[in-house]
Parts: structure tokens; C-alpha cells; sequence
């Protein structure tokens, strides 16, 4: 529930509009309307615009504005941060990396977990880069990740890198490349990764974000697990909503008090408005 104090709060203290990607269905759209609701303008970022417009006209708030948006390729990164540009000369809120992807039943392969790591890693790094421009002092970033990437699955040689304060975006694209080849040699568990592509895929994308906190200390930045919710990802198993996994990742954007997301440098996981162990 939108308390309307926080939501007056908000958007007495700023209209700047907030960006969700990922966001014509399921925890997007959820947090789209959550947004809407307490009155903040927002960005609804769609792989396809037509998805993307018709979930606006559901919505149907002036607050809306749907835009193509495809992480997984450079050329649309490119062509939506010059928009953001445009559209928000004086800069954005917040940020919320929902756009996610995964495939289903037992598939494992390197292609496979090439692919899987270029949209939930890769593509989502490259949008933050890209839009930092338009993410001025004290603008929020928010990656929706999830307790499947959690550290403990990888070997203690594994975490101690992916959690090192000196881990670079190269050298964990470096790492993240040894798992795509450890499963072309067969060599999986023996090189200490789990047998999960998106598993792996989201434990980088909290180390990114980590990466990210450090690089841009005037952010503040965070990750967070939806938790198990019914979704087109899940194939609707999950025991939660969709609106209640909008809950978290929602109030860190508009609502949590800066102070929450810990010193300046620093990106804390978050669930259920806690925050929780990596």
C-alpha cells in the first residue's frame, strides 16, 4: 500500500520521473502502477512497444510514458539514454533494473548462459552506464535480482572474488566468462561454479551492482530479491503476487530514506524492506 504522506512527501520533494525496464508485465508493470499511484511520473521501458503501450493504456495515467527499450542490445541502450536525455534535461530519480530473462525447464549450455548473462548482467551494466548523465547526485539505482544469485553457491575462491571491494566490471566479466567456458569443457562443479545459469547470472549482477555503488558514490545503489512470485518467468508458480515482489523493489526507489542504503561506496541486497546477507 502507498502510505500518502511518504507519496506527498515525494513528489513535493521532486517530480523527476523514475525508469523502469522490464515493465509491460508481471513485477514491472506492478511497480509501474505502485509509481503511478503515488503520483510519480514513469518511464515504462518494453523489449516490444506495442506490449509496452497497450500496459500504459491499462494503467491509463498521464503519469506513463512507454518506450522501446531492449537491454540485450547496444544500439536501443544507446537510443533510449539519448531520449532520457531529451525528454529529462534535468536529470531522472531513480532507475530500476527489472528487465530479467531465464530459461525455463533443464536447459544448461554456453550459449544459453552466454545469452542469459548478456541481458541480466551485461545489459542491465551497460543501461546504468549509459544513463548515468541523466542519474544526477542522490538519484537511485535499483537492481531486482534475486536469493538465486545467492554468494554461498559459488566456491570459496569464487565469492572471495565476486565480493572482493576490488572487483572491477573487467575482471568480473572475466570470471563470468570462465563459467561459460567451464561449461563447454564439462568442467562446472570442478571449477566451483553451480549448475545454474541464471543462478550465476544474478550473483554477477549483485557483485555489478557493488561494482556500480563504488564507481558512482553520489548514487544511492541497491539490490533486491522480489521473492518467489507469479510471473510469465516463474511459469506462474510462486506462492506471492506479482504486486506484493513490486513492494520492494518500489520503496527503495521512491520511499526508503537514503540513509538505508548504507555509507556512500556501499550497495546493500534488500527483501521484504529489509536488508538481508548476499
Amino acid at each position: 500500500r502507498v502510505h500518502g504522506d511518504s507519496a506527498l512527501k515525494f513528489s513535493m520533494a521532486t517530480a523527476r520521473a523514475v525508469i523502469v525496464t522490464g515493465a509491460n508485465k508481471g513485477i514491472g508493470l506492478c511497480i509501474v502502477k505502485r509509481l503511478v499511484a503515488a503520483g510519480v511520473p514513469t518511464v515504462l521501458g518494453a523489449r516490444d512497444i506495442a506490449l509496452g503501450q497497450a500496459a500504459a493504456d491499462e494503467i491509463g495515467s498521464p503519469l506513463v510514458t512507454p518506450r522501446q527499450l531492449d537491454i540485450a542490445s547496444q544500439a536501443s541502450i544507446e537510443a533510449f539514454a539519448r531520449w532520457v536525455a531529451d525528454a529529462f534535461p534535468e536529470g531522472v530519480a531513480a532507475l530500476v533494473n527489472n528487465a530479467g530473462m531465464a530459461f525455463k525447464g533443464s536447459i544448461f549450455g554456453a550459449a544459453e548462459a552466454q545469452t542469459t548473462l548478456a541481458t541480466n548482467l551485461f545489459g542491465t551494466h551497460a543501461l546504468t552506464i549509459a544513463l548515468l548523465p541523466s542519474l544526477g547526485d542522490g538519484a537511485r539505482v535499483v537492481n531486482v535480482a534475486s536469493r538465486a544469485g545467492r554468494l554461498g553457491q559459488l566456491s570459496p575462491a569464487l565469492q572471495a572474488e565476486f565480493a572482493s571491494p576490488a572487483l572491477t566490471m573487467e575482471r568480473l566479466t572475466e570470471l563470468v566468462g570462465g563459467f561459460v567456458t567451464s561449461i563447454q569443457n564439462d568442467s562446472v562443479e570442478a571449477q566451483g561454479w553451480p549448475r545454474s545459469m541464471y543462478g550465476v547470472s544474478k550473483c554477477a549482477e549483485i557483485a555489478m551492482t557493488r561494482v556500480v555503488a563504488r564507481t558512482a558514490p553520489a548514487l544511492a545503489v541497491a539490490a533486491c530479491c522480489p521473492g518467489w512470485c507469479k510471473t510469465d518467468m516463474s511459469s506462474n508458480q510462486g506462492p506471492r503476487s506479482a504486486d506484493e515482489g513490486a513492494d520492494t523493489p518500489f520503496w527503495l526507489a521512491v520511499q526508503a530514506p537514503r540513509e538505508t542504503f548504507g555509507p556512500p561506496g556501499t550497495a546493500l541486497f534488500f527483501a521484504d524492506r529489509e536488508s538481508i546477507e548476499w
